[in-house]
């Protein structure tokens, strides 16, 4: 995975933009979904620190997620997602320290045609050293450009103030053959 970022940063109002940290990841398929149980996935990343000064955490930072989904009629499927991420941030300058924070997803996604689909998202973070939460609604569009390779672009706004006021990314996912 990858990424290019947009965000206005408050409370300045001057837009920040380039690239982030490339983040590698893995996503392992664990349960099918069995009506009432949801399909269930493990997704591990880290993130590779390639990104210029002042956009890098200077460090790999890993996480992990479990990832349920349930298909319902007319294409339609929602997903949720719980999992534990540590980033590194500077607390003071000079002085890094990676921290441990709870993720959660939750997401609403629709196929509009054989290779589109769209979705609405509501995401968020919760340190475990007591910072303040984050939450964030996003939403866009997943398009396969082949069976195993899929290109999707996402916008979206902070609804917590320690968000970011708003953001926008393209992503790359790849799957491997069994």
């Amino acid at each position: 995975y990858g990424g290019f970022g947009i965000e206005r940063l408050s409370p300045g109002g001057q837009l920040d933009s380039g690239s982030n940290d490339m983040a590698l990841g893995f996503k392992f398929h664990l349960m099918s979904e069995s009506s009432p149980l949801p399909e269930i996935a493990l997704n591990v990343h880290s993130s590779l620190p390639i990104a210029p000064a002042g956009r890098t955490s200077g460090r790999t930072d890993p996480d992990f997620r479990f990832m349920m989904a349930h298909s319902l009629p007319a294409d339609i499927s929602i997903g949720y997602n719980l999992g534990v991420a540590w980033a590194t941030a500077e607390e003071t300058p000079g002085d890094r320290d990676t921290m441990a924070v709870a993720e959660y997803t939750l997401t609403v996604g629709k196929g509009l045609m054989d290779s589109l689909g769209c979705f609405v998202e509501l995401f968020g973070d919760a340190a475990f050293h007591g910072g303040p939460p984050t939450t964030s609604l996003d939403g866009g569009f997943t398009f396969a450009v082949l069976p195993n390779l899929q290109l999707d672009a996402a916008g979206g706004l902070g609804l917590s103030a320690s968000a970011d006021d708003w953001f926008a990314g393209l992503g790359v996912s790849v799957r491997l053959p069994n």
